[in-house]
């Protein structure tokens, strides 16, 4: 899916489409979105009361809470940081569009 979607952004970019400048609140309903999906597991792991055992198939046993647990700290460390920093992106980018438009025009 990775490799589909870089492919896509770098035919947009040869193509000329960077220059469609669409409103921040496009650009910020996927970021909070995403930042809403990211949210899931953590609030998962803060809301569980009860932990239960569970066995894997090749006989381990495992404990939800280590497994909602984990689960959350991955989500902070890779959703949840990068829709901060498209978050500050956002902010910081109907500056660098007026720069842009004027460069280019």
């Amino acid at each position: 899916m990775y490799v589909f979607l870089q492919l896509f952004a770098l035919f947009l970019r040869v193509r000329g489409a960077e220059s469609l400048t669409l409103a921040r609140s496009y650009h910020a309903q996927a970021v909070v979105m995403y930042a809403v999906v990211g949210l899931t597991p953590v609030v998962g792991y803060l809301a569980a009361k009860t932990t239960a055992a569970v066995t894997d198939g090749a006989g381990g046993v495992w404990h939800t809470g280590s497994i909602t647990e984990s689960m959350a700290t991955v989500t902070i460390f890779t959703m949840l940081f990068a829709a901060a920093l498209a978050a500050v992106k956002l902010l910081q980018e109907p500056t660098a569009a007026v720069h842009e438009g004027l460069r280019n025009g």
